[in-house]
């Protein structure tokens, strides 16, 4: 990569954990020239100026609706790749500022195991684990298996966010040069989001009284 003549911004898994990141906003917060616009209901990526909602692609393949993207759990997420610039049209259509690649995990021929747990504020709970290694003796066939359920509120009365997800990968490798690779990916959200509180009765005051700041403003969402 150090040989590629374009800008590119790698937040390694290590830096995600790290961080404690909990989606790809998150985790973009850590590279140059990117910002966010919007809230839970309408949310919008920049790279230097430019929308790259809709240039968010996973391992390279692009999907019609690059907001879905930004939900991609990541507890299957190895790196994030951040491409700036109009080199971005490499990945077909999109806008030239440029492009963010979600590079999810990959079977290993050594076994791993590994389960992990967070809790947080507002009964925030979350569980993971990410199962991999060779299937056969000469490990040309290897799984890997990543798991995750979470579960947190918010200051805000009934808002509630519920996440689980599963994504597997089986892959064979066929030759020396050639490796078949199977993934799958299964994520159900449920969400109740929450809106913006009006200017009279937070800010300013308002006759018929004060607006609570855990006031809910909108309804169920789910994915």
């Amino acid at each position: 990569m150090r040989d590629v003549p374009q800008s590119i911004q790698v937040i390694p898994r290590q830096v995600i954990e790290d961080q404690g990141a909990r989606d790809i906003e998150e985790v973009l917060r850590n590279v140059s020239g990117v910002s966010q616009q919007g809230g839970d209901a309408a949310r919008q990526i920049r790279i230097r100026g430019l929308d790259a909602t809709d240039t968010t692609v996973t391992d390279g393949i692009g999907a019609r609706g690059g907001e879905g993207q930004l939900d991609f759990d990541l507890s299957n997420i190895e790196q994030v790749e951040v491409l700036k610039g109009p080199s971005s049209v490499l990945y077909g259509s999109g806008e030239p500022g440029g492009v963010i690649n979600i590079v999810t995990k990959q079977p290993l021929e050594t076994p791993l195991y590994e389960i992990t747990g967070t809790i947080g504020n507002f009964d925030r709970y979350r569980g993971a684990v990410d199962l991999t290694g060779p299937l056969n003796n000469n490990k040309t066939i290897l799984y890997r298996l990543n798991a995750s359920y979470s579960n947190e509120g918010s200051f805000i009365d009934f808002v509630e966010n519920e996440e689980f997800g599963i994504f597997p990968v089986l892959s064979f490798r066929l030759g020396e040069n050639t490796t078949f690779v199977l993934e799958g990916r299964y994520e159900n959200q449920s969400e109740i989001l929450n809106g913006d509180l009006p200017v009279v009765g937070t800010i300013l005051s308002n006759p018929l009284g004060k607006v609570p700041r855990d006031r809910i403003s909108l309804e169920e969402q789910r994915s």
